[in-house]
């Protein structure tokens, strides 16, 4: 159970059955309430709710996992805790643009609510291999380059299939080449 005195950024709750975060609180100007922003984990919705010192209030029992991503299953992707070898498969809406960057393997943090995952979290810099570019040339330039999971970026023309690259998954930059 949760109090009115356990409001900090960052606490997740139960409301409505549904899980949030809270993103922003402030004392109420009745005494003992509080005003707060809620984000629902999972999704982008944010609302305003004011909490009385009656209040019920449940810590939302959500949980992360490092998992490692198997492969696709029609729209789904499938994902295994290493440690137990359970499988999870998980919708690809919860999935989002994190799958442009997923490579067989590749680890990810996905977070659970009730055993249903609420989102994937991967890491802001990926290592994959070129699987299609045009030949490399010299000068200074970009040119398209299809990754080994099909998404499409720009990169340096000195780029050639089968390099590995680093790629910034905030917004799908080349960063550079490795070895």
């Amino acid at each position: 159970m949760a109090t009115l005195g356990d409001f900090r950024k960052g606490v997740k709750l139960e409301v409505d059955g549904r899980p949030y975060v809270v993103t922003e609180f402030q004392r109420g100007k009745k005494p003992g309430s509080v005003r707060a922003k809620l984000r629902e984990l999972g999704s982008d919705e944010v609302i305003e709710k004011t909490f009385d010192a009656d209040a019920r209030l449940e810590f939302a029992e959500v949980e992360e996992q490092s998992m490692q991503y198997l492969y696709p299953e029609g729209d789904d992707f499938v994902f295994m805790n290493p440690g137990t070898g359970e499988q999870l498969t998980v919708d690809s809406a919860v999935v989002g643009d994190a799958a442009k960057y997923l490579a067989e393997g590749s680890g990810v943090d996905v977070t659970l609510y009730k055993g249903r995952a609420l989102a994937i979290g991967i890491s802001s810099m990926v290592v994959l291999v070129i699987a299609e570019t045009e030949p490399p040339t010299q000068g200074d330039g970009i040119k398209p380059a299809t990754l080994e999971t099909g998404a499409e970026i720009k990169v340096p023309l000195f780029v050639a299939t089968g390099d590995k690259v680093k790629v910034d998954t905030h917004d799908g930059r080349y960063v550079e080449r490795v070895s």
